[in-house]
């Protein structure tokens, strides 16, 4: 296993494996793309069957919940979509929670601005203790149709029942970084390449990545070079911004023979 030089400050990520109801008028922050974000300035108290309940489009559609849940005493987490298989996410929302009811805080849609199609997939949340202060995180995933594993994911700090982005490196984006510059574990052969995206899962106490190297030549489904295996890292600087990139890793070889 591939281990980076030890930097000022790293947690691995804990993780389980990966038409609006309100009035509130919407300010938009902290985007990432594929993924659009808004924040109500004066969202109303809801009842809890009001904000599981679907939710209509503009189309005409009906947006059912895939998923609800309390992530924590004070927040609580929901994920609407077409169908309950969550291939179609299309909403996911936060609210913070007193005594039955509820205040919404951010939701999060896909960002379609630029003709791209991309999904939600059911969100979930993280959490370390560094000193004595214990560090959420809501990751929200995001993935574009076809064959390509194409994220389009966004990691949030949640710092006083508010999100704050994180700045999010996906690892085949790491390893290739670390490849240019020459690190003895991240190898791209002559004739090899990364085609795809990573898949993103918790594996116990991190957040584990898998993705593939395709040798030229190859099919699309059936890369023949191998895979990496890996871990992300936290890292939060002296301004107390977030960032999360690759972490350990290991390149497994695909047998030629």
């Amino acid at each position: 296993m591939h281990r980076l030089p030890q930097l000022a400050l790293w947690v691995l990520i804990v993780s389980p494996c990966v038409m609006l109801s309100t009035h509130a008028k919407d300010t938009m922050s902290d985007a990432a793309p594929g993924i659009e974000m808004k924040q109500p300035t004066d969202a109303p108290w809801q009842a809890k069957p009001d904000i599981t309940a679907p939710i209509e489009t503009p189309d005409g559609d009906a947006l059912n919940l895939i998923y609800a849940d309390a992530i924590t005493p004070r927040l609580f987490l929901t994920f609407h979509g077409l169908d309950p298989s969550g291939l179609s996410g299309q909403r996911i929302a936060l609210y913070v929670r007193q005594e039955h009811s509820y205040r919404l805080v951010a939701t999060w849609h896909p960002d379609r601005s630029d003709g791209t199609q991309p999904y939600l997939e059911k969100p979930f949340v993280f959490t370390r203790l560094i000193g004595t202060a214990e560090h959420r995180f809501l990751f929200v995933p995001g993935r574009y149709p076809g064959t390509g594993h194409h994220r389009a994911n966004a990691v949030y700090h949640l710092e006083h029942d508010t999100p704050r982005r994180a700045s999010f490196e996906p690892a085949p984006l790491g390893y290739q970084r670390l490849a240019a510059a020459g690190d003895p574990g991240a190898i791209i052969n002559n004739g090899e390449g990364v085609w795809k995206g990573e898949v993103n899962c918790g594996r116990g106490d991190e957040l584990a990545f898998t993705f593939y190297i395709w040798n030229d030549g190859d099919g699309n489904a059936n890369p023949t070079a191998g895979r990496v295996d890996g871990t992300y890292e936290i890292i939060r600087d002296d301004e107390g911004a977030w960032s999360i990139r690759i972490g350990e890793f290991k390149r497994i070889d695909f047998d030629k023979g």
